[in-house]
């Protein structure tokens, strides 16, 4: 009789909290997941990505190589040449990372259009570690 009564109580428990997270997720804004790659050979990989309007992305950039990278996205305008710290668009820079480590950050708010992003080591934009992120209406 014992058990009965524990599962009914935790039956009770769980569907109200349930409901709630459902509910949750479906008012809430969309997100997405993305990985990018940072790479000795001057690359991001993918080099492009495209994310619908309003989605909140929760971007994690990797340096696969055994030299620093970093993952910014520069200011509409910015000659790639160009591109530093101070060209930075929203603050949206994972600073200098080393071989092997990964950075997650958070971007939210982007407008739909074309967003270029680089690695701000020196020399590595020019030499073409460079991509672009489309943000596309919904």
């Amino acid at each position: 009789m014992r058990p009965l009564w524990l599962i009914t109580f935790l039956v009770g428990i769980c569907l109200p909290l349930a409901a709630c997270s459902s509910a949750s997720a479906v008012a809430g804004k969309q997100s997405v997941t993305l990985t990018i790659e940072g790479a000795d050979d001057l690359s991001f990989d993918p080099d492009s990505l495209t994310v619908q309007a309003d989605t909140a992305i929760n971007l994690t950039f990797v340096n696969t190589g055994a030299n620093p990278h970093s993952f910014a996205i520069a200011k509409a305008g910015t000659a790639l040449f160009s591109v530093n710290e101070d060209a930075v668009f929203q603050g949206i820079n994972t600073g200098e990372i080393q071989g092997g480590d990964s950075f997650r950050i958070p971007i939210a708010g982007l407008e739909p259009g074309s967003y270029t992003y680089v690695c701000l080591i020196a020399g590595h934009a020019a030499a073409g570690m460079v991509g672009t992120l489309t943000i596309t209406e919904q």
